[in-house]
């Protein structure tokens, strides 16, 4: 059987990966058994995930962490970091998303309890960040999420929550999206505080868009815009 039965650290030497890794069904996992994937001292690290499906793919597999990676992607591939099957308690910390061919990052099925810091999505031709089915997410001290949209679904935003409660989006600057900034359905107890929303100069609906999200607070957030745009909805 695979498993593990200590916390497990990978260092991962300096350079540029032509691979997609996956995280499936790890035994053994729990608060004190983590996994955590970072370069080695000095060391920058790129996974070149171009043609797959996925930059990294975690399934069923709780506790994870990846720190100080950058995915690299094209428009031919699907999610940047994939989050699936209750992998619960994940936490990407300084990590990069550039290019993605649908969402920077992609967390659902009951993958609760993730946290993000300071991570940076480039362009993603979906949402930077979506999240559905999942609670207790906390999005933070991010400095740039933002998506590129190839097409006029409007199912595109720099953070999508659906049927996600207890969302937390703060302290980011620069969250910039095509139709949307934040977009929120189905989700209640959000908190979105002290963020920085851009707006694009076209296709801009609204900066925030929440329906039947009930008991959520949005405060002290900033929107720089330069156009017509709706800047907070409640649908």
């Amino acid at each position: 059987a695979k498993g593990i039965d200590g916390p497990v650290v990978i260092e991962i030497a300096n350079g540029t990966y032509n691979e997609s890794p996956i995280l499936s069904g790890i035994q053994g996992t729990n608060a004190t058994n983590t996994h955590t994937f970072r370069p080695a001292s000095g060391a920058s690290v790129t996974i070149n995930a171009t043609g797959s499906n996925y930059g990294f793919y975690i399934f069923n597999t709780p506790y994870v962490t990846l720190q100080n990676l950058t995915f690299t992607l094209t428009s031919s591939t699907n999610h940047g970091i994939l989050i699936d099957a209750a992998s619960t308690h994940v936490n990407l910390t300084s990590c990069t998303v550039n290019n993605a061919g649908i969402d920077g990052i992609h967390i659902q099925a009951a993958s609760n309890s993730a946290t993000l810091t300071s991570c940076t999505v480039n362009g993603a031709k979906g949402s930077g960040v979506y999240l559905a089915n999942v609670s207790n997410t906390i999005i933070t001290g991010s400095t740039n999420i933002s998506n590129v949209t190839s097409d006029s679904s409007g199912q595109d935003a720099a953070v999508w929550i659906n049927s996600s409660p207890s969302t937390t989006v703060s302290n980011s600057t620069n969250l910039m999206g095509d139709y949307y900034v934040i977009y929120a359905l189905s989700s209640n107890n959000l908190v979105l505080n002290n963020n920085t929303w851009n707006t694009r100069t076209t296709n801009q609906y609204y900066a925030f868009y929440l329906s039947s999200c009930a008991n959520s607070q949005v405060t002290n957030n900033t929107l720089n815009s330069t156009h017509t745009t709706i800047g907070i909805t409640d649908g």
